[in-house]
């Protein structure tokens, strides 16, 4: 029997994950891509669960829903400004 010792993954490792997912779909809805999958509803969840505020998501889900990609653009926006997003590949 394998016996493997357990591995924890970063939360800054696993929210930037979420957040690629994101910017991805903003990114690719200005193509006209059906952006609406599982992992980006997956990346609103982790996010809006630890977050008070929602006008983000609401926005975001909004414009997915309604395929608005300004909506899209601004609920982002938000969103990194609701969860104080810092990304760590950029930042030292």
């Amino acid at each position: 029997m394998w016996n493997a010792t357990k591995n924890e993954v970063p939360r800054y490792q696993i929210d930037a994950e979420h957040m690629r997912v994101l910017e991805e779909a903003v990114q690719n809805c200005e193509e006209d891509f059906d952006v609406r999958s599982a992992a980006v509803y997956a990346a609103l969840d982790h996010f809006q669960a630890d977050s008070v505020s929602t006008w983000g998501f609401t926005l975001f889900r909004q414009g997915l829903e309604d395929w608005q990609p300004p909506a899209l653009h601004e609920g982002l926006r938000l969103i990194k400004q609701h969860i104080g997003y810092v990304d760590h590949r950029t930042s030292g």
